[in-house]
């Protein structure tokens, strides 16, 4: 079982990651329920700074993470990858996302900064108070800063010198506040916040696969352009309406990088089918006088893998031939599994080397089911383009 799945990773792995795996798309705008806001008006925090310290990982850089919370939810503020010291240094934290806060008077607010360790969480350090603002101190929409003390950071870390306690005092966090008001309706600003990144989605689909991957690059990177822009944005309506499209844009570039990858040269698989046919028919030459049904059907096996006739190219018109295929070669597998059972692997010489055979086999099914896949992901791809185009559009129209 384990050499199938490894056999299965490693020859089928997932369609839409062949080859190097793309970037994730940055998470959606962060924000908490709204609060009371009659007056029409967001309120957002993002960090700036952060004059924090404490080697808590001795073999490695600490996985920063802020935390912004307010009651008993939270959301993150930032992250980062830093080499702390145990003294205080600055942190500069650019363009990194608001956070929305919920509306009231005052707005009140904690932070936490803690490290990702391997199995846990670790603190930092926290606010030594909560945040308690009125809606005047988020200084309109050029911004206000706020600077937030947090409490001791206290630790120790491990070196082939021994353990060492630190005691860390003066840490601060510096925030940007800012208000605006909701804009929440189609405006100008959101319809070239929109056009800007996914403008060039906005035309009719293509109909050349084999420019899938410079179609697959362009969808990528419209989708990280939106997203970014909605996150670093206290635009409520760009805030809202752009994450859906990047999401959109983002799984439909997964499905051109399958349409790029679509095999059509039948070479491959042709020799895989070859060398399986000869390793099944030499398996069968092992096998003793007891064994005689076994090595029947290892010889019946290799002639039905010698018989998968493919054709000189592979293309969306030879679908049904890549479907029988797979399909023969799972019931061969499956002709295999009483024959596997019965192995008596003291006795037999072939025993180890059979059931590395039928577990190529169900490896090699699942190379002809993949080719099906990203042949049918043409289809798909076009479906999405369309869809995709026609919200763009509309999203744009004035």
């Amino acid at each position: 079982m384990v050499r199938t799945l490894v056999l299965l990773l490693t020859l089928l792995g997932s369609p839409a990651w062949a080859g190097e795996r793309p970037a994730p798309l940055p998470a959606a705008p962060q924000g908490f329920a709204a609060g009371d806001s009659s007056a029409g008006e967001a309120y957002f925090v993002r960090l700036r700074a952060a004059e924090i310290g404490g080697n808590f990982d001795s073999a490695g850089a600490e996985e920063v993470h802020v935390f912004v919370a307010m009651g008993a939810e939270e959301r993150l503020l930032a992250q980062r990858s830093l080499d702390l010291e145990n003294t205080l240094q600055t942190y500069a934290f650019d363009d990194e996302a608001y956070v929305e806060l919920r509306a009231g008077d005052p707005i009140v607010f904690d932070l936490d900064v803690r490290d990702a360790d391997l199995t846990e969480w670790e603190t930092i350090a926290g606010a030594q108070e909560p945040a308690r603002l009125s809606p005047d101190a988020f200084g309109g929409e050029q911004g206000a800063p706020l600077r937030v003390a947090l409490a001791t950071i206290r630790g120790s870390s491990w070196s082939f010198f021994g353990t060492r306690t630190f005691k860390i005092e003066g840490a601060s966090l510096l925030l940007e506040l800012r208000r605006a008001p909701r804009r929440d309706a189609l405006d100008d600003a959101t319809r070239a916040a929109v056009a800007e990144a996914l403008g060039a989605v906005a035309g009719p689909a293509p109909d050349d696969a084999a420019d899938a991957a410079r179609l697959e690059a362009l969808l990528r990177r419209g989708a990280v352009a939106a997203m970014d822009t909605a996150r670093r944005s206290t635009h409520t309506g760009m805030r809202r309406r752009l994450p859906p499209l990047a999401q959109e844009a983002y799984d439909l570039a997964d499905v051109a990088r399958q349409v790029a990858q679509a095999p059509t040269d039948p070479a491959p698989l042709r020799a895989a089918l070859r060398e399986l046919a000869d390793a099944l028919a030499r398996c069968a030459g092992q096998a003793g006088p007891d064994e005689a049904a076994t090595a029947t059907a290892l010889r019946e096996t290799a002639a039905a893998a010698r018989a998968i006739a493919l054709p000189d190219r592979i293309g969306r018109e030879t679908l049904d031939q890549l479907r029988a295929a797979q399909e023969r070669l799972d019931r061969e597998r499956e002709r295999h599994a009483p024959h596997v059972a019965r192995l008596r692997w003291e006795t037999t010489p072939f025993a180890e080397e059979y059931e590395d055979l039928t577990d190529r086999l169900t490896a090699l099914a699942a190379r002809f089911a993949a080719a099906r896949a990203d042949h049918q992901a043409r289809e798909r791809f076009a479906t999405g383009w369309s869809a995709l185009a026609g919200r763009v559009r509309d999203a744009t129209a004035r």
